[in-house]
């Protein structure tokens, strides 16, 4: 949820110009609320806002002066950040330049090109970054958990792990957490597997006969639907990462992070219709169309989410049903209409 409202308030300040962020919040962009959270977005914005929940930021110099109060988690990227408020939990960073300058009581996670640690930096859990160089740690800064680099080399094409910098100490072996990515539909729960099916239900029930076409059209192009399928799935976030580069490109590249989990997700939607269809089809059901499409969404989802429930083979299930899905939507749009007499 946080991520749809951080790419909608960034397209709104792209719409609104040098809009006011807020009246406590400065700079040139637009304010966001939703319960205790806050939402920011523009070119340069000064958050001098206490927040209750969770801060989540965006833009090219992003602050949090001293003084702010941060009552959860805050998420900021931007290409100069700046953070001497205190964070009552974890910190994650994303830019070209991060200061970290003023109290965190959870942990510090930084991606991009330097970070440093500033005289009065106080971070309760581990400092962990992935930089192009070392981070500058000041003495007077305290560190109450370990500190995790990753620096890249020089050549840029792999990373130096466990470079330290020459203030942090050797500490003890840990077990890292593994970077958990929110795929739509991977690991789909009993509630997941209902809200797809109501959705389905949904298509199914605007668009009858679309479980057939979704089949028909997968049938008569299987390698091109798998084709487009995957390229949607790969190729789609190397471009947000390509547009990513420059800051001219960060609002294409969210825009295609945007696009990226909603056509995995109506993927995921063509797959149980297809399924479904095809099941129901073999059964010989004798109904109308848009009953026979129902049935079939409600079928197909269940079938669907038995696949993706077995161990090991579940994650396959998920591949190819998001892959043929994307590649039936695509290829059922382009197949002509034939009129008949």
């Amino acid at each position: 949820m946080k991520f749809w409202l951080v790419v909608m308030a960034l397209l709104a300040s792209l719409a609104a110009g040098n809009a006011y962020a807020g009246d406590k919040a400065g700079g040139d962009g637009v304010r966001w609320s939703s319960g205790d959270d806050l939402y920011l977005a523009g070119r340069n914005i000064i958050a001098g806002e206490d927040v209750k929940g969770s801060l989540t930021g965006t833009a090219d110099t992003l602050m949090v002066p001293e003084g702010t109060k941060i009552g959860g988690n805050a998420w900021l990227a931007g290409r100069n950040i700046a953070v001497s408020g205190d964070v009552g939990g974890n910190l994650e960073l994303r830019g070209a330049d991060a200061l970290v300058n003023g109290k965190v009581r959870g942990d510090v996670l930084f991606y991009g090109g330097k970070l440093t640690l500033g005289p009065d930096a106080d971070v309760a859990g581990a400092v962990r970054y992935y930089a192009t160089s070392a981070a500058e740690i000041d003495d007077g800064s305290r560190v109450g958990g370990h500190i995790e680099p990753h620096v890249l080399a020089a050549s840029g094409d792999k990373a130096v792990e466990g470079l330290q910098h020459p203030r942090s100490q050797p500490f003890e072996s840990f077990t890292e957490r593994d970077l958990v990515w929110l795929i739509p539909g991977y690991g789909l729960s009993i509630v997941g597997a209902f809200i797809l099916a109501v959705l389905s239900v949904i298509v199914a029930f605007a668009m009858p006969g679309s479980p057939t076409r979704l089949y028909e059209a997968v049938e008569e192009g299987l390698a091109l639907s798998l084709l487009i399928g995957a390229l949607w799935l790969f190729a789609l976030p190397i471009l947000a990462i390509v547009a990513a580069v420059t800051l001219i490109g960060i609002p294409v590249a969210l825009l295609l992070l945007l696009l990226w989990p909603i056509g995995i997700f109506f993927g995921l939607v063509a797959a149980v219709l297809m399924i479904g269809g095809y099941a129901v089809e073999v059964m010989g059901v004798g109904l109308d169309s848009r009953s026979k499409s129902v049935i079939a969404a409600i079928v197909g989802t269940f079938l669907l989410w038995f696949g993706m429930t077995i161990p090991v083979i579940g994650g396959v299930v998920w591949f190819i049903a998001v892959v043929a899905g994307v590649g039936a939507i695509t290829l059922s749009g382009r197949t002509p209409v034939v009129l008949r007499q």
